[in-house]
């Protein structure tokens, strides 16, 4: 019966009450399907949560129009961007690579950056990243002459906070000047520093590979040693941490550098790398470290340089910056800059014409070096007549068998003659400096880049007349082309050689003259894949040492110049009868004598 009850009237559920339901909702977790998830979020609402989380404060920042701002100048030829504030790309109005094409020190790639690091709370912040707004409205600037133009692009995250990049260009200047600002944000720097990255992947400009890739170095200036230093190129990653101060730091090319200035540099971490980036030969990079003042306003002022390696050009900057050229060690370079000097005041006056002005310098230098060469005409004339004196025949006839004792008693002749069997060499020896400074200067001169002469087109780098490719051996002993240049170099070389010979007309050992003519062939092989303008100007220089040859030969009385060795020889046995030898002097004779008299003992043991 109470089944049947419950069946037909089942009781009623007992309703939970509004504040009930409202406890419960509280309380108890809702549907899944009603979570905030990222699957429930607009795209646009994700997007911003993802830049909330990377950029902190600076998220507004993260999103932008990218526009681009074109600068041209008589000098250079840039594009300054609004993503990032990055002055990219930079090309050389005056100047073309060597395929002809419009010559970039700051290429387009987007792996080349040059973009600021700092640190707020729980994020790091990269410039290169965020957006900025231009003051100007202008999107083609051209300027010439002495007409400026400054451009700020600012990025503010709330009133009175923002980053500003402030860059001031002029129309014929290789430099830009470039300021930071960081306004109202001293309260938000996780540390009292950035970081100014640059990296740079080069392309090859310069038709010489090889003359190119050694040339290439990250140079900076040590504060503390007031020294200049450079990172060279290596075949392996090349990498420098810098704990001083330091002015500046250029990445050099050839012929080509871009260095960033400013006096606020503490630290710098350099590196100067392979690459495998399709159209790069080399990665440099530089993070320099830049302190914050923690000031409401921060500001650091750079300048950013994109030019030749002039030595005049750089040196306007002061800071030692003209060294980023190398232009020999020691005296080397004093001299190179000599001749620098030269050859700029004869470029005043002749103009472009380098193939004329390069053989207005080997006069120059001829005349400049004539005394020195006059000096070793003479001694190597006195030692020729000398040569011919019976009384050398006559030593050279009783001590043929004893090769000691015969250049023994031909040193002492010689010294009662007056004769320095040296002294031809000495005034070559001290032509070496300008030697060494020729072989610094010619394949580093901006001047002579692209500058062609008869059928060089360029006299920088080699000149070619039949290209013939790599064949295995030759292309490492030789190379892949010939160089008519360096052909008329060694051909007079080999011609001086035999008219020097031919003149003082002395006796030499076989390997002598062997060695005499060997050297300019050897010489082929450097100067086939050297600068033409080398290979020009000593092909120059040796017609004029065959000219001066003769003209001294012509001017040299040989009587009268044995006449006076004679009566040298003839004064000095006077004296030496009149003087008495020292002590020392007797000594050392008798132990020489001993000496001599062990030695023919020695030989007569030996024979028996």
């Amino acid at each position: 019966m109470t089944l049947l009850w419950m069946q037909i009237f089942p009781p009623e559920e007992k309703k939970e009450s509004p504040t009930q339901e409202k406890n419960s909702k509280t309380t108890s977790p809702p549907p899944l399907s009603i979570l905030p998830t990222d699957s429930a979020l607009s795209d646009s609402a994700k997007e911003a949560r993802f830049l909330q989380a990377k950029y902190g404060v600076f998220a507004p920042l993260a999103k932008g129009q990218h526009e681009k701002i074109k600068i041209t100048t008589d000098k250079l030829n840039l594009v300054l961007n609004t993503k990032g504030a990055l002055l990219q790309p930079v090309y050389l109005s005056q100047f073309k690579a060597a395929d002809n094409t419009p010559l970039t020190i700051f290429p387009p790639a987007p792996e080349n950056q040059l973009y600021i690091e700092f640190g707020i709370k729980g994020h790091g912040i990269l410039t290169k990243d965020l957006y900025f707004t231009p003051s100007c409205s202008e999107r083609d600037i051209r300027l010439s002459g002495n007409q400026t133009k400054q451009i700020s692009l600012r990025g503010e995250i709330a009133p009175n906070k923002y980053i500003e990049h402030i860059y001031t260009f002029r129309g014929d200047a290789y430099d830009v000047g470039y300021q930071i600002k960081f306004v109202g944000l001293n309260d938000i720097f996780a540390e009292s520093r950035f970081y100014l990255k640059k990296d740079i992947f080069l392309p090859q400009t310069e038709k010489s590979l090889d003359k190119m890739l050694p040339e290439l170095a990250l140079c900076y200036k040590n504060k503390v040693e007031d020294s200049v230093e450079y990172l060279n190129v290596s075949e392996e990653d090349t990498v420098i941490n810098i704990s001083v101060p330091i002015s500046w730091v250029a990445f050099r090319s050839q012929f080509f550098n871009s260095f960033i200035l400013c006096n606020k540099i503490k630290q710098a971490h350099l590196a100067n790398n392979p690459t495998n980036i399709p159209g790069a030969i080399r990665h440099m990079s530089a993070r320099l470290t830049i302190d914050l003042s923690r000031n409401p306003i921060d500001s650091t002022h750079i300048t950013l340089y994109y030019g030749p390696n002039d030595v005049y050009i750089l040196r306007q900057y002061g800071q030692n910056l003209d060294k980023i050229i190398s232009l020999g060690w020691g005296p080397i370079r004093y001299v190179t800059e000599m001749i620098l000097f030269v050859f700029k005041n004869l470029e005043k006056v002749i103009g472009n014409s380098y193939g004329i002005i390069i053989f207005l310098l080997a006069i120059f230098l001829k005349i400049l070096l004539f005394p020195l060469s006059y000096k070793s005409t003479i001694a190597s004339a006195k030692l020729q007549i000398v040569n011919r004196f019976p009384e050398i025949k006559e030593i050279e006839e009783r001590y043929k068998n004893d090769p000691t004792e015969l250049q023994k008693r031909k040193m002492a002749f010689y010294q009662l003659a007056g004769v320095n069997i040296f002294g031809g060499c000495l005034p070559l020896l001290l032509q070496m400096p300008i030697f060494f400074a020729m072989f610094t200067f010619f394949p580093r001169s901006i001047e002579l880049r692209q500058q062609s002469f008869l059928w060089a087109d360029d006299l920088s780098t080699y000149d070619s007349i039949l290209d013939f490719g790599k064949i295995p051996i030759i292309y490492q002993i030789y190379g892949d082309h010939v160089s008519l240049f360096a052909l008329l170099m060694t051909g007079s070389t080999l011609l001086f050689t035999f008219i020097q010979q031919k003149v003082q007309g002395t006796s030499q050992p076989p390997q002598f003259k062997f060695i005499a003519y060997a050297m300019p062939l050897a010489f082929l092989s450097v100067l086939n894949n050297y600068s033409a303008g080398l290979s020009y100007y000593y092909f120059v220089f040796t017609m004029l040492s065959i000219g001066q040859t003769y003209i001294l030969k012509a001017f040299i009385d040989e009587k009268k110049l044995e006449a006076k060795i004679r009566q040298t020889i003839k004064e000095k046995k006077q004296k030496n009868k009149n003087t008495t030898k020292s002590k020392f002097q007797q000594w050392l004779e008798m132990q020489q004598k001993k000496q001599q008299e062990l030695l023919e003992q020695r030989k007569k043991q030996h024979r028996r």
